[in-house]
């Protein structure tokens, strides 16, 4: 597998889980870790991939 191709699967599973989590941030049925987990993720992603994040 190609370097581009890692690229684009660690891009397309940040964005994922940005929709996951603005989808479900309200949704008690959620534990507040896989919130939680979901944020650290995409932290590490946008780190990898040289995206700041807040």
């Amino acid at each position: 597998m190609k370097g581009r191709d890692h690229r684009q699967k660690a891009e397309d599973s940040a964005e994922f889980l940005r929709s996951w989590l603005k989808y479900n941030t309200n949704n008690p049925n959620i534990p507040e870790i896989d919130k939680a987990e979901s944020q650290n993720v995409i932290k590490d992603l946008d780190n990898v991939l040289n995206i700041k994040t807040n």
